[in-house]
């Protein structure tokens, strides 16, 4: 499993609990880490698709010098 997507899962969870009992209470301080931990979770979705990304391109060149290592 992709550690980034559990990661912003828990992030998202979290976030959004706080974000709602911040609203709920009428206490900022809880809202703001609930926006802050919504932010992270975004952050680790995005991070979790350049990995792939990253891993998509290294499988590319190692594939190329596979291939040009045999001709």
């Amino acid at each position: 499993m992709n550690t980034c997507l559990f990661k912003s899962g828990i992030f998202f969870f979290c976030g959004s609990m706080r974000l709602g009992l911040g609203l709920l209470f009428g206490k900022p301080q809880l809202r703001a880490s609930g926006h802050q931990m919504l932010t992270n979770a975004r952050c680790q979705v995005a991070i979790g698709d350049a990995q792939k990304v990253i891993q998509q391109c290294i499988k590319r060149q190692q594939n190329n010098l596979t291939s040009v290592s045999r001709s």
